[in-house]
């Protein structure tokens, strides 16, 4: 899937009333072993991910995209015991 920045504008704004983020970490935060790190210095607990794309919406808030490719038969979900890096993947935020 392409990132949202490579799809022409009025298809992202169609899906989410959001357009694709512009900054110059963009290409560094999508790489894996690099990626967006946050540090929470009160346990010295450093969080790190890549993403696959970071929108913004017109409240100025972001929203952080991750893809996932998987076909299957069944209804969408994520019980399967393949899954649990999903779950945790979306489990980390930041309020």
């Amino acid at each position: 899937m392409p990132h949202a920045s490579q799809l022409p504008l009025f298809i992202c704004s169609a899906v989410i009333d959001a357009v694709p983020f512009a900054h110059e970490n963009m290409n560094v935060w999508r790489e894996n072993f690099k990626g967006v790190q946050y540090l929470h210095e009160p346990t010295n607990l450093l969080i790190t991910g890549a993403v696959d794309d970071i929108w913004v919406n017109k409240q100025g808030e972001l929203i952080v995209v991750d893809y996932k490719a998987t076909s299957k038969n069944d209804e969408v979900n994520l019980d399967a015991e393949w899954q649990d890096g999903y779950k945790r993947q979306m489990e980390i935020s930041f309020c």
